[in-house]
C-alpha cells in the first residue's frame, strides 16, 4: 500500500459514513410520520442539525491541532490557513447552534428579534442584506469548494495520474481522495429537489429537507478534510522524528 494512502482515514469512514448519513434521510422520510421525521432528524435538536454541529466541532479541533503542528514546524502560511479553517468552523458550528441557544433555551432579546427572521441569536438569519453575506455567500463558497476541490479535482488527478507532491504546499492545502464522497454529496445534495421542482413544479413528495442534509454533508466534508491533514501531518512528524 502507498505510504501516503496508509496515512489517510479508513474507507469505512470517508466512503461509507457520508453515503450512509445522506441516504438514510430518504427511507426515514418515507417510513416515518412527517412530524416524527421532522422532530428526530431535521429540527434544531434533530440528528441532522446536531450531527452537523458535532462534525464541525471535531473539524475545528483537528484544524487547530494541525495549525499548531505547522507552527511548530515553522510553516507560518500553512499554520495560518488551518487557523483560519478553525475559525471558519467556529463560525459555522456556532451559527448552526445559534451559539448554544438550541441547547440551553435562552430567550432571544427583543432587540435581536426585530432583525432576525427566526428570532434566534445568530447572524445568518438577519433580515438585512448583511444576512445574505453572512449566510448564502460563505455557504455557497464552501459548497463550491467542496464540490470542485473536494469532489472533482481528486478524481481528475487520479484519472491523469497526477499525485500531489508531499514536499509542496498543495499536498496540504488541497483535499485528497477521502473528501470525494462528502464533497460530491455536499455540492449535489439538493439537485434531486431542484430537478423535481423544475420538472414538476413541486417539492419532492418525501420532503427530506435536503437543505439541512446539505449542511450535514458540508460538516462531514470539513471533518474529513481536517482529519486527513492532521493524520498526514502527524505521520510526517513521527517519521521525521524517527
Amino acid at each position: 500500500m502507498n505510504d501516503a494512502v496508509r496515512r489517510e482515514p479508513t474507507a469505512w469512514l470517508w466512503l461509507a459514513l457520508p453515503l450512509l448519513l445522506y441516504l438514510m434521510h430518504y427511507p426515514a422520510a418515507m417510513l416515518l410520520d412527517y412530524a416524527v421525521y421532522n422532530r428526530w432528524f431535521v429540527s434544531e435538536l434533530g440528528v441532522t442539525e446536531e450531527g452537523t454541529v458535532v462534525f464541525v466541532a471535531i473539524a475545528l479541533v483537528l484544524a487547530a491541532l494541525t495549525a499548531r503542528g505547522f507552527l511548530r514546524l515553522g510553516d507560518k502560511r500553512l499554520a495560518l490557513w488551518f487557523g483560519l479553517l478553525a475559525l471558519g468552523c467556529l463560525y459555522f458550528g456556532g451559527e448552526e447552534a445559534s451559539w448554544g441557544q438550541h441547547w440551553f433555551g435562552w430567550v432571544t432579546p427583543e432587540t435581536w428579534q426585530g432583525f432576525n427572521e427566526q428570532s434566534e441569536t445568530n447572524l445568518h438569519n438577519t433580515n438585512s442584506g448583511i444576512g445574505g453575506l453572512l449566510d448564502q455567500l460563505p455557504r455557497n463558497l464552501l459548497t463550491l469548494g467542496a464540490l470542485i476541490a473536494g469532489g472533482i479535482l481528486p478524481l481528475w488527478r487520479r484519472a491523469r495520474g497526477r499525485a500531489l507532491d508531499p514536499a509542496g504546499r498543495w499536498y496540504w492545502l488541497l483535499p485528497t481522495h477521502v473528501c470525494v464522497p462528502a464533497g460530491l454529496l455536499a455540492g449535489l445534495a439538493t439537485v434531486p429537489e431542484k430537478l423535481q421542482e423544475a420538472l414538476w413544479g413541486e417539492p419532492i413528495p418525501l420532503d427530506p429537507q435536503l437543505g439541512e442534509v446539505k449542511e450535514l454533508m458540508l460538516g462531514v466534508f470539513l471533518f474529513l478534510y481536517a482529519l486527513s491533514a492532521w493524520r498526514r501531518l502527524r505521520a510526517t512528524a513521527q517519521k521525521t522524528a524517527g
